[in-house]
């Protein structure tokens, strides 16, 4: 089971948009949902923004932390470690997003994530019909099989100073997605490190505006 935060758009007559952002590793929706309602419910309207907690709390094994984890964090990042762990979750993701549309309806799906949550945002476009995907700080993980939703258009955000998602991620992702024919644009940052700035967060705002 998933639970999550919900808030509204300042201005919705109606709502048009569902957006579901996925927290990073050791944190929770409720931390997204507070930049939800004071910059995002202001920038975008007729929308409602989901802020999902992962499933599983932290199992502590490489950070202090006492959060939520969508996989767990085992050993060093390799392709395969990162594979195992979200096939362990995806199916529970495609569900709660399934369920998340038949409820609203929307115009528009868009789907955002950060580190962990971004890596579970981008492997979204194997199972629904987000129109736009906007991954800060991630690593997209290919499946063997690559048939992906194509008509979703990708947005990568990254840091050159990421220590703890590295950039090379980053361009690696752009040229798999380029590769399989997925519409994808990469930003990058020099000097916010593993974060999402202001600056970053305008620039997912006018990717969901357009």
């Amino acid at each position: 089971m998933i639970n999550d935060t919900r808030i509204t758009s300042k201005k919705c007559d109606k709502i048009e948009k569902v957006i579901i952002t996925f927290h990073g590793y050791g944190t929770s929706g409720a931390d997204f949902a507070e930049v939800g309602d004071i910059f995002l419910s202001k920038k975008i309207d007729n929308a409602v923004f989901i802020f999902p907690d992962a499933p599983y709390k932290c199992n502590n094994g490489l950070f202090d932390v006492t959060g939520f984890e969508w996989f767990p964090l085992e050993g060093e990042i390799t392709e395969c470690n990162l594979r195992k762990g979200i096939d362990k979750v995806s199916k529970l993701v495609e569900s709660y997003i399934n369920d998340i549309v038949l409820q609203y309806y929307p115009k528009e799906l868009v789907i955002i994530g950060f580190s962990q949550g971004a890596m579970i945002a981008l492997e979204t476009l194997y199972f629904n019909h987000a129109s736009k995907i906007i991954a800060f700080s991630g690593i997209f993980s290919e499946r063997k099989d690559k048939s992906c939703f194509n008509n979703s258009r990708v947005l990568l955000i990254h840091s050159e100073d990421d220590h703890v998602v590295p950039y090379k991620y980053a361009t690696e992702a752009k040229n798999k997605l380029d590769d399989i024919g997925i519409d994808t644009r990469l930003v990058t940052y020099k000097d916010i490190g593993h974060t999402i700035s202001i600056e970053a967060w305008q620039q997912a705002i006018d990717f969901i505006n357009k």
